[in-house]
C-alpha cells in the first residue's frame, strides 16, 4: 500500500517556479511512479535485477524529463535526481538520505518534487528553510498496486491495482 497522487499541471509549476533559475525535479520510485503509470495507463513502470535490490524506474524518470525539457524550453536549467534503492523513498529518509538531497539540490534556486505530500516535506527536511520546495503531485487518497517482474521488468496490473480516494474513505467512516 502507498500514496496515490496524481501530477500538477505544468502552468502551476511555471507559476510556482517563477524566476529561479535552477531547478533539480527530484522524484520518488515509489507510490509516484506506480501513481503516474496507473494515471497513464502504463502498465510497464521500471526493471528489477539482483533480486529486487538493483532497479530502474521509467514512468517518473520520464515525466520528470519531460519537466526538465518544459523548464528549459522557458531559459530555466534543470537537472533530474531519482532516488531509489537503497534509498526507502522520500519519505524514509535517514542522515544519509537527506544529505544526498541536500547534494542534489546544492546548485538550484529551487526543487521540484514528484512525490506524494509525505516525499515533498522529507525533501524539505534535508534543506534549508529558505529553500524553494514545490510539490509537483497532489496527494489524492492510497494505492494498492498489483506489481509483478516479468523478465527483469516490472508491471502494474491497473485491472488488480485499487486505487482509493480520500474522499471515498471519507463516505465510508
Amino acid at each position: 500500500m502507498g500514496t496515490y497522487c496524481e501530477l500538477a499541471s505544468d502552468a502551476y509549476l511555471l507559476q510556482q517556479v517563477g524566476d529561479a533559475k535552477s531547478i533539480t525535479i527530484i522524484g520518488c520510485p515509489y507510490c509516484a511512479n506506480q501513481s503516474i503509470a496507473y494515471s497513464k495507463g502504463v502498465s510497464v513502470i521500471g526493471e528489477s535485477s539482483f533480486y529486487g535490490l538493483r532497479g530502474k524506474v521509467y514512468v517518473i524518470a520520464e515525466e520528470a524529463n519531460r519537466i526538465k525539457e518544459l523548464l528549459e524550453s522557458k531559459g530555466k536549467s534543470a537537472n533530474v535526481k531519482i532516488f531509489g534503492v537503497p534509498h526507502w523513498g522520500l519519505c524514509w529518509q535517514n542522515a544519509k538520505d537527506r544529505s544526498a538531497v541536500a547534494k542534489a539540490c546544492e546548485n538550484s534556486d529551487a526543487a521540484i518534487a514528484l512525490s506524494c505530500y509525505t516525499g515533498c516535506e522529507g525533501i524539505r527536511s534535508a534543506l534549508p528553510e529558505s529553500f524553494k520546495v514545490i510539490p509537483g503531485m497532489a496527494t489524492l487518497g492510497t494505492i494498492f498496486a498489483y506489481l509483478s517482474v516479468e523478465k527483469g521488468k516490472v508491471v502494474l496490473d491497473k485491472a488488480k491495482t485499487k486505487v482509493v480516494r480520500f474522499k471515498e474513505i471519507k463516505q465510508t467512516l
